[in-house]
């Protein structure tokens, strides 16, 4: 899926006719991504269901980025 520049990996890639096309996921995505991986990682929640830690890693994502945007007055999580 496109994103802007300000993607947490971005990557660049050739299309069929040519154009460069730039696909990555948001930076809100990759802490997510993190967040998930250290709640997989924890024995407290190896019983606990797939989307309810999906769900948990999302609400820490957006509270890191609700915490940089505090801290530095604007941060774009795309």
């Amino acid at each position: 899926f496109p994103v802007t520049i300000t993607a947490a990996i971005p990557t660049t890639i050739q299309g069929a006719l040519g154009e460069t096309q730039l696909l990555g996921i948001t930076k809100r995505e990759y802490f997510a991504a993190l967040a998930m991986q250290g709640l997989c990682a924890n024995p407290c929640f190896v019983n606990m269901a797939n989307h309810n830690i999906s769900d948990i890693a999302v609400e820490q994502a957006d509270g890191l980025i609700a915490a940089l945007t505090d801290k530095f007055g604007s941060f774009s999580p795309e």
